[in-house]
């Protein structure tokens, strides 16, 4: 097992940056739906944040950056999630993006490209990657259905389990924590082509349509928050019906 997987899946969130020249403008209106990061429809003055997907946390935490810098015409955008963050600031499809720094820490280390990043890893440019602040710790969370006989990582093996959505973090740290347990990401049955939402994955759980689903939610969560539209925002919400 490798020395950074004995943490108990606490994991940061980064912020990291392009080394692009950033120009000054008018604060972005809230109101507005969220672009995506690949829209080509970007003002001159518009500084882009790769944040993740709709009615996530991290499009929250986009949004609150954008208020606390009210110079800056901070625009946050909808991507799959952190990889496809770091691909997309390689790119200059965006100034900044949140990602998780598990899958920071293997670029910049230089160690080997994941399996699960191996098509678009070349494509990133880590020496153009900077760091910013750290945001706030994640924990994963492995949550199983009833009568899945479920009691550890090592009973992930041969189940359905879905690890996130592709792209994500989170996909990228349950892949690793699978391989921290001595289980190849191929010996479980993951639905990812079926599933690419957390709202739709909750619902297949408690219909018994996957055994396992795996998630990274911020520490400490907010327990009293409202559900958005594509994800809950506790656990017990998920079985709350």
């Amino acid at each position: 097992m490798r020395a950074r997987w004995q943490y108990h899946f606490l994991k940061w969130l980064l912020l990291a940056m392009a080394q692009l020249c950033l120009t000054a403008g008018r604060l972005f209106g809230q109101e507005a739906a969220p672009p995506k990061c690949t829209d080509p429809k970007k003002t001159p003055s518009e500084v882009r944040i790769a944040t993740g997907s709709a009615g996530g946390s991290y499009l929250r935490m986009g949004k609150i950056i954008g208020k606390l810098v009210p110079d800056l015409n901070l625009v946050p955008c909808t991507t799959e999630g952190s990889l496809d963050n770091l691909l997309l600031l390689s790119q200059g499809f965006v100034e900044y993006a949140i990602v998780q720094s598990d899958l920071a820490h293997i670029g910049w280390s230089e160690e080997p490209a994941p399996e699960y990043a191996a098509d678009k890893w070349g494509a990133i440019d880590f020496h153009r990657v900077k760091l910013v602040r750290w945001l706030y710790s994640e924990k994963l969370q492995i949550l199983a259905g009833a009568h899945s006989y479920v009691n550890s990582v090592n009973d992930l093996k041969n189940k359905r389990v879905w690890l996130g959505p592709s792209g994500s973090g989170t996909y990228a740290t349950a892949s690793e924590v699978l391989r921290a347990a001595g289980i190849d990401p191929s010996e479980i049955n993951d639905p990812a082509q079926e599933i690419s939402s957390y709202r739709a994955a909750n619902e297949a759980l408690v219909h018994g349509g996957v055994d396992v689903i795996i998630r990274t939610t911020p520490v400490p969560i907010d327990y009293h928050q409202e559900p958005d539209l594509d994800s809950l925002a506790t656990l017990s919400g998920v079985f709350k019906n």
